[in-house]
């Protein structure tokens, strides 16, 4: 997770990150998480990101085939997470690895 936060902060040092990182309040929980499927795979091609809303405030990612670790995405989304100004309870849940194809598992989001 650690790396995941750092790997953030030094993005929001760069101009296209700063301008993101405004933005991300703007948003909000939920809209953020929408978005989830169109920006991920920018970041890791092959990734796929599908998102289900189980409540008005409840909502779980789910990723396939994405490169990067379960903790490392998990430690971008809660920084992310802090900039939006909400508290938000991120769970991993369980998920598998499969040699070069990569993780599949899932982020629940409560707010």
């Amino acid at each position: 997770m650690a790396l995941g936060k750092h790997f953030n902060q030094g993005f929001f040092k760069t101009v296209i990150g700063s301008v993101i990182r405004v933005g991300i309040p703007l948003l909000g929980p939920a809209r953020l998480i929408q978005r989830l499927p169109r920006t991920v795979p920018s970041a890791f091609p092959g990734t796929k990101v599908s998102v289900e809303a189980f409540a008005e405030k409840h909502m779980r990612a789910t990723f396939e085939s994405c490169v990067a670790s379960p903790p490392f995405v998990e430690g971008v989304m809660r920084d992310a997470a802090t900039h939006i100004g909400i508290p938000i309870e991120l769970t991993q849940r369980p998920g598998s690895f499969v040699p070069n194809v990569g993780y599949s598992f899932a982020l629940e989001f409560k707010w």
